[in-house]
């Protein structure tokens, strides 16, 4: 009897805890689930937090998700392509995560407003029901911000010039007055910054007092804070703008050549970036010696990209840009042959580009950078492989850790059996 009361009182006892201890796991849990995009801003360091993933490095799939989305944003800002955007939307799906899926859709629409098709205008649809369902204010501005830029890009050839959508989103559900800018973290003062010059420059070009005021508290907000630096390359391409507008290419030749020299090996497309303004800037100032180099830059570290390490709906884009840098290079080759020409022979050395086949631009220079290509892939392969390799250690011994447990855990069993049969056989002597 003394046994069954006694296993009662341990079942009321468990019981009592179950019933006290779930309610904080579920609350937990609840907690665990919630994503706030003020959590994932971008970071300086997007090397450390891409191992961190590529390693899976996570201590759950919303740190995941999360982790995920601060490293697309991080790429965004130094003018990549959204390279996440699948995995964000298979976790997001997964977890049922409103946070995850606003980000999907709003990021794919800004990549299909490049083509300006129906899907386009269904992914905003679907962006929108779960904005509608989010008071994070954080999260609102950035799916503003998108849909504005989207806009901006459609707008461009669709409305002569008026872009009504573009500058109804801006006005009334992004722009804020000054006392409102003020209580913003300086995440959020970034974020802002970078949509309002957009606008600016979008809408009303460099030259306003506008952009230029908001030029100057670009630069004041990455000298105040440190953890925003992430965005010195994005608010460069405003700089740009401006100096190019008021002449100044030989400060856009040094702005360019600081930028390179502090860039990873990683940031490919930012470095085609800033080697094509490079080299506009050298045909503005008739190096074009130089100016050639740095479209071959340009163009070789574009061609480099392969599609799979971005976005596909990216691929329009790439192709247009492409097409750019391969015209610009032969008008300046051309213009640069043209001046050791003799009369005669100048005339054809020039030509209208617009005549020009893009299958005989490519078949051009295809021989200049496949094997600098196939060098960089080379060392992307490499890379992959050590990667590789490192995971299957990683799994190995952790397996080893595993069975060194396992085997640690039988050998007291077996000591517990030998002393258990040492006991039995010491009563059975002393009985």
């Amino acid at each position: 009897m003394r046994f069954f009361a006694s296993k009662a009182k341990n079942l009321k006892l468990v019981f009592c805890l179950t019933i006290a201890v779930c309610p904080m796991l579920f609350a937990f849990n609840v907690k665990a689930q919630k994503l706030l995009f003020k959590d994932c801003y971008p970071e300086n360091n997007i090397d450390s937090l891409n191992k961190s993933l590529s390693f899976n490095q996570t201590s759950s799939e919303s740190d995941r998700l999360k982790n995920l989305i601060k490293l697309d944003r991080s790429f965004i800002f130094r003018i990549s392509i959204f390279e996440k955007l699948d995995e964000i939307k298979t976790l997001s799906d997964k977890l049922n995560n409103n946070t995850g899926l606003c980000y999907y859709y709003f990021a794919k629409s800004f990549l299909l407003s490049y083509k300006s098709n129906s899907d386009f205008y269904e992914n905003l649809r679907l962006g929108h029901l779960h904005l509608d369902k989010t008071d994070d204010s954080a999260l609102k501005q950035f799916c503003y911000g998108m849909e504005m830029l989207s806009y901006l890009n459609i707008e461009r050839t669709t409305t002569d010039g008026k872009l009504p959508t573009t500058k109804s989103i801006f006005h009334n559900k992004i722009e804020l007055n000054e006392n409102q800018y003020n209580l913003l973290d300086e995440f959020q003062k970034v974020d802002y910054l970078f949509l309002a010059s957009s606008f600016e420059l979008g809408i009303y070009g460099s030259t306003t007092l506008k952009f230029m005021k908001l030029l100057k508290e670009m630069d004041i907000i990455l000298k105040k804070y440190p953890k925003v630096r992430y965005a010195k390359y994005s608010f460069g391409t405003f700089s740009f703008a401006y100096n190019e507008f008021i002449g100044n290419y030989n400060e856009i030749i040094l702005s360019c050549e600081r930028s390179i020299a502090n860039l990873n090996a990683s940031d490919v497309l930012l470095k085609t970036r800033i080697y094509y303004v490079l080299a506009n800037a050298y045909v503005k100032t008739n190096q074009m010696q130089l100016a050639l180099e740095h479209y071959r830059n340009a163009l070789f570290y574009f061609n480099s990209i392969e599609e799979l390490d971005y976005s596909s709906l990216a691929a329009e884009y790439k192709i247009n840009s492409f097409q750019i840098f391969v015209s610009n290079f032969l008008k300046t080759r051309q213009k640069l042959a043209g001046q050791n020409l003799n009369s005669k022979n100048k005339k054809r050395a020039y030509f209208d580009p617009i005549e020009l086949d893009i299958n005989t631009i490519l078949n051009a220079l295809i021989s200049q950078i496949e094997k600098e290509k196939n060098a960089i892939l080379t060392k992307r392969n490499q890379k992959l492989e050590v990667q590789k390799i490192q995971q299957e250690l990683l799994f190995k011994t952790t397996e080893l850790s595993k069975t060194k447990i396992e085997l640690q855990r039988l050998i007291a069993l077996e000591e517990a059996a030998k002393h258990r049969d040492e006991n039995v056989k010491l009563y059975f002597q002393n009985s």
